[in-house]
């Protein structure tokens, strides 16, 4: 039960959920990531389903959310990589 508070909290302090942002599947593969908060206090895992403008799109076991890129750390191999190879926040 624990577990499932400290994802709760931590969806709801590092999603932004905007019901007027449209993402694309198609953008990313749908694999599974984690998003690990910058403060390492919060990780929520599931499936990228997509990432644009700074925003992941991801499907977790509480529902679809979407995070801002700036405030996690991605980990996995569907996460974007920008120009240098790098993930996209580093």
């Amino acid at each position: 039960m624990k577990y499932i508070t400290n994802l709760t909290q931590a969806a709801v302090a590092v999603a932004t959920v905007s019901s007027l942002a449209i993402f694309s599947a198609s953008t990313a593969a749908a694999e599974p990531v984690s998003l690990i908060a910058l403060d390492d206090f919060s990780k929520v895992s599931g499936e990228l389903l997509a990432y644009e403008d700074g925003i992941y799109l991801i499907r977790t076991a509480l529902g679809d959310l979407r995070v801002k890129a700036s405030s996690v750390e991605c980990e996995g191999s569907a996460c974007p990589v920008n120009e240098a190879g790098a993930n996209v926040n580093s």
